[in-house]
C-alpha cells in the first residue's frame, strides 16, 4: 500500500492548494493563528508558515501583506527569513 500525496506546484514552485496539507485553508483566521504568523514569519517564512498554519503559500503572504498595512507586523526584507532561521538554530553563516 503506497502512501504518498499527489502534490502539485504552480509555475513559482509555490504548493498548491491540498486537502490533506491545508487543513484551514477555508476556515476563518483565528487570533492565535494571527498572532503566530506575526510572531514567526520573519524567521520562517511563507512556505514553512503555510504548512504550520495549514493554508497555501498565497493565503499566508496575502495575511501577512494585510497585516502589515493595517500596522500588526513589520516588513520582511527578502531573504530576512533564512539569515533569521540562522539564529534561531544556533548556526553560524559560512
Amino acid at each position: 500500500m503506497e502512501n504518498t500525496l499527489d502534490v502539485k506546484y504552480d509555475n513559482h514552485g509555490r504548493m498548491q492548494y491540498h486537502p490533506a496539507l491545508h487543513t484551514n485553508q477555508f476556515k476563518p483566521w483565528t487570533t492565535s493563528d494571527e498572532r503566530y504568523l506575526i510572531e514567526n514569519y520573519a524567521f520562517v517564512g511563507a512556505g514553512d508558515m503555510s504548512l504550520a498554519l495549514g493554508r497555501t503559500v498565497t493565503t499566508v503572504a496575502t495575511r501577512a501583506w494585510k497585516l502589515r498595512r493595517k500596522g500588526l507586523m513589520t516588513p520582511t526584507l527578502r531573504g530576512q527569513a533564512n539569515k533569521n532561521s540562522n539564529n534561531v538554530t544556533g548556526g553560524e553563516k559560512c
